[in-house]
């Protein structure tokens, strides 16, 4: 969400209060649109920008980039107006929400996700599992945190758990329409009406994540090559 470098997390701030941009659509606070993100044609004056250029590349990516530049600029409110908050700058603030929101989902992913994936046994002997209560002190700078990009492309993308059908759910949780996933790679189309997005977050409640396994859906396998 913050870019790979300094230059691409300054093109998404405002420069003010730590905040990051936005592009506000009825009720809902977006991702900054903009026609030169990458997006098919189509959708093209309706794209959104942020540090990834996959962004649009499916609805649920999408989905959480938003969430994650929404909870960020909440950080940014909720510290800015703190006793004794006054003399921190944007830079300041947009640092210390950045590391706020990087943690958050650090904790999410080791908490809910890898239990799910590797196991509960696994994290424990391993050591992968954050404690439940005081602190770790298990942090070194001279580990270098890289993942190597033959075990993100090829090994682990666990691209057999995509669904290739999306959910809209109304705001009793029951489903109310269903669409094809490959009709929206690439596109931002789907979140062009406000009321789409809360009904996809549901959605994604609703539905079962397939199995990690051998089997793609075919929206991944035959319709987009992923």
């Amino acid at each position: 969400m913050y870019g790979t470098s300094a230059n691409d997390s300054l093109a998404l701030r405002t420069g003010k209060g730590g905040l990051l941009l936005t592009t506000q659509v009825g009720d809902q606070a977006y991702l900054p649109v903009d026609s030169e993100a990458e997006c098919f044609k189509v959708s093209a004056d309706f794209c959104f920008k942020s540090g990834d250029l996959r962004t649009t590349l499916h609805p649920g990516v999408t989905a959480l980039q938003t969430i994650a530049l929404r909870f960020h600029n909440l950080c940014a409110s909720k510290l800015a107006s703190l006793p004794g908050a006054s003399y921190w700058g944007d830079e300041k603030l947009f640092q210390e929400c950045r590391r706020i929101t990087i943690a958050t989902f650090q904790h999410i992913t080791y908490t809910e996700y890898l239990p799910m994936v590797l196991g509960w046994r696994f994290m424990y002997d391993y050591g992968l599992l954050p404690p439940s209560k005081g602190y770790s002190y298990d942090y070194t700078d001279k580990v270098i945190p890289w993942t190597f990009a033959e075990f993100t492309a090829a090994a682990f993308r666990l691209h057999s758990s995509v669904y290739g059908k999306i959910v809209l759910a109304d705001d009793k949780y029951k489903p109310e329409k269903v669409v094809k996933l490959e009709h929206h790679f690439n596109s931002a189309m789907l979140y062009k009406n406000p009321q789409n997005f809360d009904k996809v977050i549901r959605g994604y409640v609703l539905a079962s994540q397939r199995k990690i396994d051998q089997y793609y859906d075919e929206s991944v396998s035959v319709r987009m090559n992923i």
